[in-house]
């Protein structure tokens, strides 16, 4: 690994930063031969775009982007916030990490639920049993180490 070049054997390798405050950036160099391309090096970084703790942009926006993606970033917002479901009881991930939870058994269900529906009518999985897993993980801020999902109405 190189950290400095942001290259994991050789290959340039990048995770962007939570809540987008990071862009993930790859950057290749490319030489073109005999009508082939073929990467010749490259590096890869967590470039910093939003600092949280200010709670401000550090790039400008493109207003030429901005309109550009207007219609479809307001799609996905709208559909993103749509309710999907709603909790009979509060679900917590606390013990997610040595114990089966709520959380957890919430996403094998999900999961199982839309492999059915994929599978359906299809005569040679029909009589397949459809299994699921959910790797077990803790979901909470920093400062409290703790989240609990109340009784309420609940978006993707």
């Amino acid at each position: 690994m190189d950290i400095a070049k942001g290259t994991v054997n050789g290959v340039p390798a990048v995770m962007p930063g939570r809540w987008a405050d990071h862009l993930g950036v790859i950057d290749l160099v490319l030489e073109g031969e005999e009508g082939k391309w073929q990467v010749t090096s490259g590096k890869a970084e967590a470039r910093p775009i939003y600092d949280s703790k200010a709670g401000k942009s550090l790039v400008a926006a493109k207003p030429e982007l901005v309109e550009a993606l207007k219609n479809a970033h307001d799609s996905t917002r709208e559909y993103v916030n749509k309710p999907i479901g709603k909790l009979a009881a509060g679900i917590d991930s606390y013990l997610a990490l040595v114990q089966d939870t709520a959380a957890m058994q919430v996403i094998r269900d999900a999961q199982r639920a839309y492999v059915e529906r994929m599978i359906q009518g299809d005569p040679d999985l029909a009589d397949l049993p459809v299994l699921t897993a959910a790797a077990p993980f803790k979901v909470a801020a920093a400062k409290t180490r703790r989240m609990t999902l109340s009784i309420s109405p609940r978006a993707i």
